[in-house]
């Protein structure tokens, strides 16, 4: 979001349309003359200095050669036979031309990068989940927006970039458009014709650590983010939180399972601690710990991280397969592996094994928005999003679990969502608990419904040796269907 408005910023806005699709020539360019030829006709403003027909440069000619030189990212020989120059101050100029291209290149790069994986991401309804801190501050406020609206963003990106899955996600040209681009954005945006984008419906980003599983781009699609990522970016883990291996998801286009936001960073220490610890996200909490202990208002004790071991994609199912090694600084070291399984437009199944060797507490915590949740006797949690429609969940283990709903506890504080900076509500929060030696295995189907009131389907957990639970049998459908954890991809029947 402030990486679009500064990306925009340093562009002329009446030319900035003509100058992305120029660079995208340029960054193909193998010889270096197709970057001298648009050096030599473009007019572009670079951080205040301007490059007008190749002839002005407000920039040290000295240090930009040193920085050339000493990251050895040109070779000034090579150079001069390419472009056949003998004039060596006329090379000297076209070097520090293209030293201020290529970076511009690169940012532009680098906000396409960005731009794709928010689209990736974006739920049906428009909202873009949250992942770590979020305190709705903007660069540039041209309009006002909740911190999820990412509208202007995907607005304004498909008239620089000439995208029309950005024009989709965008939902119709933004204001901000217009003040960043002025009539040439408006006109570039209503050139395009919307269309969801061509890549992939699910998705893995493995450097950022996220697994999107949809299952289409729909207004009504089910859709799930499952962070397989570390606590934090690499260079400072200050913003992150303490959320490995939870998931997020929609239903029939409407989220439901949500990360529960920040509320604020230093004036309640309490409740800083609980909106970025790992008990306010839909994960596994063992002996009431989180899965790291703050040590200030922007810092961890450690940085534990999760590794994905397996994804796959197909157009039957979705299959991820993470585990996390936070809990290993427990008396008895404890590891927590978790599966995703999503049958296509049917239902998903969570598989979290905890492997250890003494006895801990358990706690299997899903997250809500603000909705009507409640838990039937036989563990069935029924949560509505719209009208009738919602989503379904039953955990299984070989030891009894018990289920409760919190919604606006203080003591412990539990049950909470910030949807703005500075702003907090109660949200219903499912759990499923127990006390029991390790290892243990817990289940969990999660089933879009159309009626949520209606009777619970027919499902019964599927047994393995001795009576650890392997999979899910539907009763139900097509005369007994059973799912398996371990091997997605087969049927037992």
């Amino acid at each position: 979001m402030t990486a679009m408005v500064i990306g925009a910023s340093i562009l002329d806005s009446g030319q900035a349309i003509d100058f992305a699709q120029r660079t995208r020539t340029v960054q193909a360019d193998t010889t270096g003359k197709g970057i001298y030829e648009f050096l030599e006709t473009t007019n572009t403003t670079i951080d205040g200095s301007t490059i007008a027909n190749g002839r002005h440069l407000s920039v040290n000619n000295t240090a930009i050669l040193q920085r050339i030189h000493k990251l050895r990212l040109f070779n000034f020989g090579s150079l001069q036979k390419i472009l056949d120059v003998r004039d060596t101050r006329k090379l000297q100029k076209f070097i520090e031309q293209l030293r201020l291209s290529s970076v511009v290149g690169i940012v532009l790069s680098a906000i396409i990068s960005i731009i794709n994986v928010l689209v990736a991401v974006r739920r049906p309804d428009g909202s873009i989940p949250s992942t770590g801190d979020a305190d709705g501050g903007w660069l540039l406020p041209l309009a006002t927006r909740a911190p999820d609206d990412f509208r202007g963003v995907f607005s304004t990106a498909a008239a620089l970039f000439g995208r029309s899955d950005y024009a989709w996600a965008a939902r119709g040209v933004a204001p901000e458009t217009l003040w960043l681009l002025g009539i040439d954005g408006l006109r570039a945006f209503e050139a395009l014709r919307p269309a969801p984008p061509a890549a992939p419906v699910s998705r893995l980003f493995a450097d950022g650590g996220l697994v999107v599983m949809r299952s289409g781009w729909d207004a009504r699609a089910h859709h799930l983010v499952f962070d397989v990522g570390p606590l934090g970016c690499p260079i400072n883990a200050g913003h992150g939180h303490a959320d490995l291996l939870s998931i997020q998801c929609s239903v029939f286009g409407q989220p439901c399972l949500v990360d529960a936001g920040t509320y604020g960073y230093t004036a309640e220490p309490r409740w800083r601690d609980f909106f970025r610890g790992t008990a306010a996200h839909s994960t596994v909490v063992v002996d009431g710990c989180g899965q790291a202990d703050p040590a200030g208002p922007f810092k961890w004790d450690t940085r534990p991280r999760a590794r994905l071991h397996r994804w796959l994609s197909t157009d039957a199912f979705d299959f991820a397969d993470a585990a996390h090694d936070a809990y290993r600084r427990l008396a008895d070291p404890v590891v927590h592996r978790r599966r995703v399984l999503f049958v296509k437009r049917r239902f998903w199944l969570v598989v979290d094994d905890l492997e250890g060797q003494a006895e801990h507490a358990i706690d299997l915590r899903f997250q809500f928005g603000p909705m009507p949740v409640t838990v039937d006797p036989d563990l069935w949690a029924r949560a509505r999003v719209a009208a009738a429609c919602g989503l379904l969940i039953r955990a299984w283990a070989p030891v009894p679990l018990k289920a409760e709903v919190h919604e606006g506890d203080v003591a412990p504080i539990q049950g909470w969502i910030s949807p703005d900076y500075g702003q907090r509500r109660p949200a219903p929060v499912v759990t499923y608990s127990t006390v029991t030696r390790l290892p243990l295995r817990i289940v969990s189907l999660l089933l879009p419904a159309e009626d949520v009131f209606a009777a619970r389907p027919a499902v019964a957990e599927l047994l393995a040796d001795p009576d650890v639970p392997a999979g899910l049998v539907f009763d139900d459908v097509r005369g007994g269907v059973g799912v398996l954890a371990d091997d997605p991809s087969h049927d037992a029947r």
